[in-house]
């Protein structure tokens, strides 16, 4: 299944990717590099670049270390699409799946001083849409989605 959050029919300007990628940390360089591309090519803003990024980079460690167990013969596949309206991104691993509830809230006290476990947290603050769901192979498939112009319309109407 290709962008659950319901994209738009193609435009001239929509830009897609799709990669496997084995379960190796240096391999998010390769799919943000992509990304970056792809996002040049509908000029969005250097604050959506960022957060989106971020977001990814969370999503593929995540699929890496907590649904793949960093062994690099399980796979991560990874399919988007931009265009000048949003960004929609499917990350799958091959990991044993997860329940998002049961992850410790990262704000709780004793969670403040924990090196790691912010990850979701991070994701679902930087999109504007965010899905968990087993994959339809086991491991988990997360669904990501930005609206990109948004925050420039905001700035643009503030001024």
């Amino acid at each position: 299944m290709l962008f659950s959050l319901n994209p738009k029919p193609m435009e001239a300007t929509a830009q897609q990717f799709h990669v496997v990628v084995s379960s190796r940390y240096e391999n998010i360089d390769v799919v943000q590099t992509l990304l970056g591309e792809a996002l040049d090519c509908v000029s969005a803003s250097e604050q959506e670049c960022h957060w989106i990024d971020l977001a990814l980079r969370e999503a593929l460690a995540n699929a890496i270390k907590h649904g793949n167990g960093e062994n690099p013969e399980k796979r991560v596949r990874v399919d988007g699409r931009v265009t000048a309206e949003g960004v929609w991104i499917e990350v799958e691993d091959e990991g044993d799946g997860f329940t998002p509830e049961k992850v410790e809230d990262p704000l709780a006290p004793e969670n403040l001083l924990s090196p790691s476990g912010r990850g979701l947290l991070y994701i679902r603050n930087a999109m504007d849409q965010v899905e968990l769901r087993p994959g339809p192979k086991g491991g988990t498939l997360m669904f990501l989605f930005k609206e990109l112009g948004a925050s420039n319309a905001e700035e643009s109407e503030g001024s």
